[in-house]
């Protein structure tokens, strides 16, 4: 019999654990020790970036200020092969 375990959380949103237990009863309902599996999971995968290298490279007059204003507002984009939020 599989009792299933609960996801906890580890120390980013995809990492944690999965544990489980199953007991075996034989038909004399004897019934045996339990049996535990731990499923670890793990993100050691980096981040990488999907903005395009120098997609983000203006060159501008020194009057343009508006022009400065936008290209400092922009910013490249990273995934991330488990998702969850990147900064």
């Amino acid at each position: 019999t599989k009792t299933s375990g609960e996801f906890t959380r580890g120390d980013c949103d995809n990492s944690g654990t999965y544990t489980n237990t199953w007991t075996a009863t034989d038909g004399c309902n004897n019934t045996s020790l339990v049996f535990t599996q731990v499923i670890t999971i793990e993100d050691t995968q980096v981040p990488v970036w999907s903005t395009a290298a120098s997609s983000l490279n203006v060159t501008l007059q020194c009057s343009d200020a508006s022009g400065l204003a936008a290209a400092q507002s922009q910013a490249p984009v990273a995934t991330d092969n488990c998702g969850g939020v990147i900064t």
